[in-house]
């Protein structure tokens, strides 16, 4: 029982102490200890991330857009501040050369 509470206290990082690992388990406690950490902050990640799509998707916005949605946007923005820019300019204008 020792031992699922020695891993228990390295898997999360919180080592306290009162059992420590002698010769090559020392080496397997160290690796255990770095895999907890980066399961831990990858499921903390990885919720926020979840958590960020389903905030999103109620208000009917797209969380993370796709690079070709932003151009959109960008252009789309870019029209309404000058009319004039885009691939129509000049159309309909007559020009004295």
């Amino acid at each position: 029982m020792l031992v699922l509470y020695f891993s228990l206290v390295t898997y999360t990082s919180l080592g306290y102490g009162d059992i420590a690992p002698l010769g090559p388990a020392r080496l397997l406690a160290g690796i255990e200890s770095l895999i907890g950490l980066g399961l831990i902050a990858w499921s903390a990640s990885f919720t926020y991330l979840e958590m960020q799509r389903h905030w999103y998707a109620n208000d009917g916005i797209e969380a993370l857009p796709s690079r070709p949605v932003v151009k959109r946007v960008r252009r789309a923005r870019q029209r309404q501040l000058n009319p004039r820019s885009g691939p129509m300019r000049g159309v309909g204008h007559h020009r004295h050369f």
